[in-house]
């Protein structure tokens, strides 16, 4: 027979083994830990915590009501380990709030890729621009024009 303590995981209750919780504690504090001084660490945490507890709701499905050690081992192996979240890069907090992203590498490779959240025609003329590093409105007209005289 082994001690459980309910947990509060995300909004979801829980019963998870004594050793189990603390694991997972121990697990989320160290996420903590790596995410200390970012502005949006209570957001990432909220964020990372939903996903443990749904992995936890898949894992224990219909049968099982309890939250074992192996669970909590499968959920931090699916999640990953806390130093993989942010490695040599780390998170800055913007002009506009915005998080932008530092390497220690010089340049990483960039990608042309579709932008289906600023999408007029598919979103290829906003991927074109974000690559480029401009404003999509530009190549739009710039499109419109090339269009229009073709």
């Amino acid at each position: 027979m082994k001690k459980t303590l309910t947990a509060n995981i995300s909004g979801a209750v829980f019963h998870i083994e004594e050793q189990a919780y603390e694991r997972l504690n121990r697990y989320l504090d160290t996420i903590r830990a790596q995410f200390a001084g970012n502005a949006g660490r209570d957001e990432i945490m909220t964020d990372i915590e939903s996903r443990i507890a749904e992995l936890l709701s898949e894992r224990l499905g219909s049968g099982r009501q309890v939250v074992t050690v192996e669970d909590v081992d499968h959920v931090i192996q699916v999640m990953g380990q806390p130093e993989d979240y942010l490695g040599e890069d780390t998170f800055t907090d913007g002009p506009e709030g915005a998080f932008h992203q530092s390497s220690g590498q010089a340049r990483r490779h960039r990608r042309l890729f579709r932008d289906p959240d600023d999408k007029w025609v598919g979103g290829v003329l906003s991927g074109v621009a974000n690559y480029f590093g401009f404003d999509p409105l530009i190549l739009r007209i710039i499109y419109l024009v090339l269009l229009i005289t073709g």
